[in-house]
C-alpha cells in the first residue's frame, strides 16, 4: 500500500526543506500519518486526532507522543513514529530500546488503560546514506533488529493488567523512491492492527 509510505516520502521532503531537526518535518510526518489513519481505522468519522500530546508518564512528569487519537471522546490509540533517513544501522539498538522505554513509559504508570493501542510506526527505507569522513557517498543496506520477543512479552503482560490493551511494533520498509517507492513490506502488520481495533 503505498500511501502508507506517503508521510515518509513528505516528510523526507519537508526534512530537506526546512532541515531534519525542524518542528515542521515533524508536523508534516504527523499530519500525513492521520490522513493514512482516517483511511484505515474502523467508523473513521468519529475519531478525533491530536498531535504532540501529553500523557502522564510512568517516570513522573509528562511523555508527549506523537499522535493520540480518540473514539468518541475516549482515548483508544496513541502512534509513535518514525522516519529515518540516513545512519539506520549504528543506531538500530538505540530504536529498539526507544521502543522498549517508551512502552514502558506508557504501560507502567496511569496512562496504561483498558481499551487502548499503542502503535510505533517507524519507516525504514531498505538503503539509507551512512556517510563517513572518508567515504561521504556510503550507502547501506538497513538491518532490522528482531522485535519479536519484546512485543510478545509486553501483549502477555498487559493481558493480565487490562481489557482490550495491546502494543504493536511495526516496521514499513521500502525501496526509496520520491516518485513511486516499491517492495513496500510491513504494511500489512499495521493494516490489520489499525482494522482490528474494537470499537
Amino acid at each position: 500500500m503505498n500511501n502508507i509510505v506517503e508521510p515518509y516520502i513528505k516528510t523526507r521532503k519537508a526534512g530537506h526543506r526546512f532541515g531534519n531537526r525542524s518542528s515542521k518535518r515533524t508536523d508534516v510526518l504527523n499530519q500525513e500519518t492521520i490522513k493514512v489513519l482516517k483511511t484505515l481505522l474502523p467508523d473513521s468519522s468519529n475519531w478525533e486526532f491530536k498531535t504532540e500530546y501529553k500523557i502522564n508518564c510512568a517516570r513522573g512528569d509528562d511523555f508527549t507522543v506523537d499522535i493520540a487519537a480518540f473514539y468518541k471522546a475516549q482515548l483508544r490509540c496513541i502512534f509513535l513514529l518514525k522516519a529515518v533517513e540516513s545512519s539506520f544501522n549504528k543506531n538500530r539498538h538505540n530504536y529498539a530500546n526507544t521502543w522498549i522505554g517508551e512502552t514502558s513509559r506508557i504501560f507502567d504508570g496511569p496512562a496504561g488503560a483498558n481499551n487502548l493501542a499503542v502503535i510505533f510506526i517507524d519507516w525504514v527505507p531498505f538503503e539509507v546514506p551512512a556517510p563517513t569522513p572518508t567515504n561521504p557517498e556510503k550507502v547501506e543496506t538497513t538491518k532490522m533488529t528482531d522485535m519479536t520477543l519484546a512485543e510478545t512479552g509486553w501483549n502477555n503482560r498487559l493481558k493480565n493488567l487490562f481489557e482490550n490493551t495491546s502494543v504493536t511494533y511495526c516496521k514499513i520498509q521500502f525501496d526509496y523512491n520520491d516518485l513511486n517507492p516499491d517492495n513496500i513490506t510491513g504494511t500489512e502488520k499495521l493494516v490489520n492492527t489499525l482494522r482490528g481495533i474494537i470499537l
